[in-house]
């Protein structure tokens, strides 16, 4: 049986009721471990299969967070992967 958590009810509802808008910000704001990546990535690609010419901005403090939603969305959408932009911190950069 596939349950969703609420982050992905909020996502479908947002889509859902968006559809029509040329562009929306839509900001999701849960507390740890209630699935907000794993729902991220799962509408990305879902709106991305659906549409294919979607432009989506994904915005993270958690540097870990980034890369997993990154390299999952590489792993999940092979043929696109060239469409999809990791954007560093200059802080990261420092580091390196």
């Amino acid at each position: 049986m596939n349950v969703k958590n609420g982050t992905e009810k909020c996502l479908d509802w947002i889509f859902k009721n968006n559809r029509d808008r040329k562009s929306f910000l839509a900001t999701i704001t849960q507390s740890t471990g209630t699935g907000k990546t794993y729902a991220i990535e799962n509408a990305v690609c879902k709106q991305i299969n659906a549409n294919g010419n979607e432009i989506f901005f994904v915005v993270t403090n958690n540097k870990e967070n980034r890369n997993e939603i990154y390299n999952e969305l590489c792993a999940r959408d092979p043929l696109n992967k060239d469409k999809i932009l990791l954007l560093e911190s200059d802080h990261d950069a420092i580091i390196r």
